[in-house]
């Protein structure tokens, strides 16, 4: 048995914790797309786990890319060598539900040195102790947000060798397990993914998706998608939150579970409510040009805006912060839902 239990009822919360510089960098978790970066700017930030881990094998996958220079399109940038200063530090951290954010402990960790293909990947013994080395800083937020600290690169140290393996025995009613892959075999020099997998007892949820439909393929995933996106457009220009709060009723429901929380505390704690009756903030103008991002093998999408890689759904306050409705869709028996 693990020292520490991830048993779902005794209220576990997962966050990883994520330091990147000098790369783009876009981070998938059971694939799904809950990261991305098209400018390359580094940044050190923490992000709740829960909602995006299920019974089973989880997968992290970390890929990074060349960042692009001032005025160039990041697709042009798909054709550069990555920086031999890249680097990426991930590290999951474990606390039970309302335990203060300080109660944070690490539960393991990768890293990637991109210089001389370097990697220092770090996985818990057979009791869940953590072998990663240095001290992590924790911060004071609500466990749904995502805090963006500093924007600094972290320490371009060159990485010890990796540890031993760690242990392959069946997973325990209770227990975790930690896997850092590494480099993927289909890595190239200006295109690398890292990959670890978390394996959860079965008292975790499913996976809500798994039985999905797949997408349609072609433009008819974007048409469709474009169009109730534009229906959630007009209704936060309107602030007609009633009806947000049924559309975005099954991304509450799914967050509520997730986090050990009751669904009418979910809007308030999402920022969403506050910001809706913010006189002061303004709906973001629905871009010309959307672009289809498709996760959870294919049984998953969301919509992005391709100039920024933000979600097209934003409410910007007058201290420039933005709120974002970041919207996953699947394809069920009765047509098109909100997933997350």
């Amino acid at each position: 048995m693990s020292a520490v239990s991830l048993h779902f009822a005794e209220q576990p919360i997962l966050r990883m914790g994520v330091s990147v510089s000098r790369c783009r960098c876009e981070i998938r978790v059971n694939d799904v797309p809950v990261y991305r970066d098209p400018d390359g700017r580094a940044a050190r930030f923490d992000m709740p786990l829960n909602e995006w881990l299920f019974q089973g094998k989880n997968t992290i996958a970390i890929r990074l890319r060349a960042a692009p220079a001032p005025d160039m399109k990041p697709a042009e940038a798909d054709k550069l060598p990555l920086d031999p200063r890249a680097v990426i530090s991930l590290v999951l951290r474990h606390k039970r539900n309302r335990a203060p954010m300080r109660a944070l402990s690490d539960l393991a960790t990768l890293r990637h040195l991109h210089a001389e293909d370097g990697k220092h990947l770090t996985a818990p013994d057979a009791h869940g102790h953590d072998h990663g080395h240095g001290h992590h800083h924790h911060h004071d937020h609500d466990h749904d947000g995502h805090e963006h600290g500093e924007k600094s690169a972290p320490a371009g140290t060159k990485p010890d060798p990796a540890p031993a393996p760690p242990p392959t025995e069946a997973v325990e009613p209770g227990a975790w397990r930690w896997n850092p892959l590494g480099l993927t075999e289909e890595s190239r020099p200006n295109d690398l993914t890292l990959r670890a997998e978390l394996h959860l007892p079965a008292s975790w949820p499913a996976c809500p998706w798994r039985d999905a439909q797949p997408l349609p393929g072609g433009q008819a995933s974007l048409y469709a998608l474009r169009r109730l996106t534009g229906n959630a457009h007009d209704l936060l220009r309107r602030r007609d939150f009633s009806s947000l709060e049924k559309l975005l009723a099954p991304r509450f429901q799914r967050l509520a579970a997730a986090y050990h929380m009751h669904g009418a505390d979910i809007p308030a704690l999402t920022g969403l409510r506050d910001r809706l009756r913010d006189p002061s903030a303004e709906t973001a103008p629905l871009p010309e040009e959307l672009d289809v991002i498709a996760g959870g093998d294919n049984r998953v999408g969301k919509l992005i805006d391709p100039a920024t890689g933000l979600p097209p759904l934003r409410l910007t306050g007058k201290d420039g912060t933005d709120t974002c409705l970041d919207l996953l869709w699947t394809m069920g028996p009765g047509g098109w839902m909100i997933t997350g």
